[in-house]
């Protein structure tokens, strides 16, 4: 047998006691750190927690029986029990198989159940579902292989991360996505080398019994035990190995800081700048599909509110601290309709007013720090407050806003909203107040509600664009809108008009009518009078405003009206997604809210309770028992509430320059005590002289193992050239040097260099 292809591959771990021992926690802490990453983003932490400790008194139990088989082999070494039936491997191979298989219907049944029913959602359910059958396939193959894991676990590994990253289990902060990036970036290196080297050893420890059992038995004889010099060279060498590759790790840590702390006041623009183009794409892909409710209600399309509602239409989209209910949020404006769709000119999508400088939107940098003590933080970040009205008018109170940062980055803010507390260095807001960017949703908000809108005149592009009516439906909305409203003097008495004249006269219906080929459906809905849903409403209602002169704008968004007594706090569901309209009220210069829908009535916060609403959102509280019998409770809420993110990104923070500095002593410790030890200058070019020897007979792949004397190795060496012909020359040549290495530096002499 060729000699060359017994060389054991470089790549070899060798393990001393100690570096054993810390070895074996690797699986296990990676297996924890896993199911609690799942356990805190699903909300299945106990039950997978109770998995895991399963699967490790598994492996626990497995590895036992494997550490008394390998001693029974031990003692019986050199008879042909020693060797692994093909029948052992293959009847585990198959218990294997179907434990997978089992994990994987497991996990299957149990997470669809928990999304029957009204809060069905495909999207939600296919990420939880494999997320959790990754993670329950990693723990299996960790009880089967407990002390040198699966590759397999690798892409397990990678997949559970993306799925709880796509999920919302990492905040949308710039910080929380960089600390699990370089996370992952880090296990997963390590995991790698781990799994891949382990998996490789023991493969070649498996290929080593077998032909030792063909008749190689003499290589316990030819290898024997390394002496502790060695022992301790080579732990050493790795020592050193680790802290080059925590000193890699932790430059990489910091440069990416750097880039972070550079790109943050940019990155979240280019965000919503990016987001706003996909809108349209994203909308249209959603309105063809069942998908509708899994992003953040937008509405551009007749139809598209209703889709979003009846997908999903539990599921939570936001929630609010407040005192009483925030009632209508606002999420995007229209200005523009045309054949059944609305469209926004100030987006920059539409060419006609792509360069109109008029209805860009305005930069907001922020005045100062914001004040408001925050009821639930996900963060520690300082929120900055940003002035989005220069007239104020007595504050109504302060909404407390939590997005889901995976429906997308919208922000969701009343009409008189008159500032905005955000985590951000600076917001873009268009002509219509709408937040369009700068916000990280990761974080909550907070907005200060008005009595009254600020005034704002119509510059004339403006009001050309909110009293444009396509040509087609010009003749039967402004024949309707004339009759309705042809003795009503003022704005706002046109606009209550024509909503009780539909308040009065339709009903309301979410089961959807189709219009006949070439007809408009707003033209079809004023002429049936059939049952429709708010789109239809609100659509009409602007665009009969428009026929009579009064400049209006369509709005979706949210209406919050539902109270969770057991978190305290209001809920918006998919369910409560709305359309409706704003209407422009010339004679006082503001913009005031229009509710057609039947059943519907237009809703902000109170103003009796605007005492209440201080207090209750601000966290401001002149009862010092009260705060003191709260603490602890507060305290709890506070670490329940904390991601799994959190520590890493506090971690990242401020342990990057004290870490790089260690490692960085240590290594220069380590290079000068060696070097204090080697200042013979024999001892230094022997060194140099083997290492160069050592390089030229690797490339004829012959390595030398760590545990392998000079001597032994050159009689492997000369084995190897025996056994193959065509092996060239220079490895007996190489085996003659490295005895004669040996006994040089024995005699404490300078070696000859090596010659071919």
């Amino acid at each position: 047998m060729n000699g060359l292809a017994h060389a054991r591959p470089e790549s070899q771990l060798v393990w001393t006691r100690s570096q054993q021992h810390a070895a074996n926690w690797f699986l296990p802490i990676l297996m924890l750190i896993q199911s609690a990453f799942v356990g805190n983003t699903f909300a299945t932490m106990v039950p997978l927690m109770v998995l895991s400790v399963i699967s490790g008194l598994a492996a626990w139990l497995n590895d036992r029986s494997r550490s008394r088989q390998r001693e029974a082999k031990e003692a019986a070494k050199g008879q042909a029990s020693t060797r692994r039936s093909p029948d052992s491997m293959k009847r585990r191979w198959l218990l294997v198989t179907a434990l997978l298989f089992l994990a994987f219907i497991a996990s299957l049944i149990w997470r669809v159940s928990d999304y029957l029913g009204n809060q069905f959602n495909p999207v939600a359910l296919f990420v939880d579902s494999a997320a959790h059958t990754a993670l329950l396939v990693s723990l299996v193959l960790w009880a089967a292989y407990p002390r040198r894991g699966h590759p397999v676990m690798l892409g397990c590994g990678v997949a559970v991360v993306m799925l709880a990253v796509a999920a919302g289990g990492v905040s949308q902060g710039l910080a929380a996505q960089i600390a699990v990036a370089l996370s992952a970036f880090a296990v997963f290196a390590f995991g790698s080398r781990w799994i891949g080297l382990r998996w490789h050893s023991e493969q070649w420890d498996e290929t080593d019994s077998v032909h030792a059992a063909i008749g190689g038995a003499d290589r316990a004889m030819r290898f024997p035990p390394m002496g502790a010099s060695m022992i301790r060279a080579e732990a050493d060498g790795s020592r050193m190995g680790l802290l080059y590759s925590i000193l890699t790790l932790s430059a990489i840590l910091m440069a990416t800081s750097a880039v972070a702390q550079f790109t943050g006041k940019w990155l979240p623009d280019a965000q919503g700048v990016l987001y706003r183009n996909l809108q349209s794409q994203l909308e249209s892909i959603s309105e063809r599909s069942m998908l509708g409710g899994g992003r953040y209600v937008r509405g551009s399309k007749l139809g598209s509110i209703r889709n979003h509602r009846l997908s999903g239409s539990y599921e939570i989209s936001l929630h609010a601290y407040a005192g009483t209910q925030p009632g209508y949020l606002r999420g995007t404006v229209f200005d523009l309709y045309y054949k059944s769709r609305w469209y926004a000119t100030h987006d920059g999508r539409l060419e006609a007013y792509r360069n109109v400088d008029e209805i860009r939107s305005q930069r907001i940098k922020p005045t100062e720090f914001g004040q408001t003590s925050l009821v639930e933080s996900l963060s520690r970040n300082r929120l900055a407050r940003f002035p989005l009205v220069d007239q104020r008018s007595p504050s109504l109170g302060r909404i407390e806003i939590h997005n889901r940062p995976e429906k997308g980055p919208m922000v969701f803010t009343p009409l008189t909203a008159q500032w905005l507390e955000a985590s951000s260095s600076t917001i873009y807001r268009n002509q219509y107040g709408v937040i369009e960017s700068g916000v990280d949703v990761g974080n909550p908000y907070v907005v200060d509600v008005g009595v009254r809108p600020e005034p704002q005149k119509l510059l004339p592009i403006q009001e050309q664009i909110l009293v444009s009516v396509p040509d087609e439906l010009q003749s039967t909305v402004r024949s309707i809108a004339n009759r309705i409203a042809e003795r009503k003097a003022t704005p706002r008495a046109k606009a209550k008009a024509i909503a009780d004249y539909f308040q009065q006269n339709y009903s309301y219906s979410d089961q959807g009518t189709k219009s006949p080929p070439g007809v408009d459906p707003v033209v079809h809905f004023l002429n049936v009078q059939h049952a429709a849903d708010c789109e239809y409403f609100a659509t009409a209602t602007a665009l009969m405003l428009r026929s009579v002169d009064i400049p209006s704008r369509y709005v979706t968004g949210y209406v919050v009206t539902e109270y969770d007594d057991e978190l305290e706090r209001w809920v918006g569901r998919n369910r409560d997604a709305h359309a409706w309209v704003e209407a422009y009220d010339s004679i006082t210069e503001e913009w005031f809210p229009v509710e057609s829908t039947v059943g519907r009535k237009y809703t902000s916060l109170p103003s009796e309770n605007a005492q209440q609403l201080l207090q209750g959102v601000s966290g401001d509280s002149s009862d010092a028992d009260a705060d003191s019998d709260s603490f602890f409770a507060r305290a709890l809420g506070w670490i329940l509430a904390v991601r799994a993110t959190d520590p890493l990104i506090i971690l990242f923070r401020f342990a990057q320059a004290p870490l790089f500095c260690i490692v960085l002593f240590l290594l220069w410790y380590k290079y000068r005590r060696r070097s204090g030890d080697e200042t013979d200058p024999d001892e230094i070019v022997s060194r140099k002289l083997l290492s160069s020897v050592d390089r030229k007979l690797k490339k004829q792949r012959m390595i030398r193992a760590p545990h392998e004397t000079l001597h032994q190795f050159a009689t492997r060496v000369d084995q190897a050239a025996d056994e193959n012909p065509e092996a060239p020359a220079m490895l007996k040549q190489a085996a003659q040097w490295y005895r004669a290495f040996a006994d040089a530096r024995y005699q404490g002499q300078r070696p000859s260099e090596f010659t071919s």
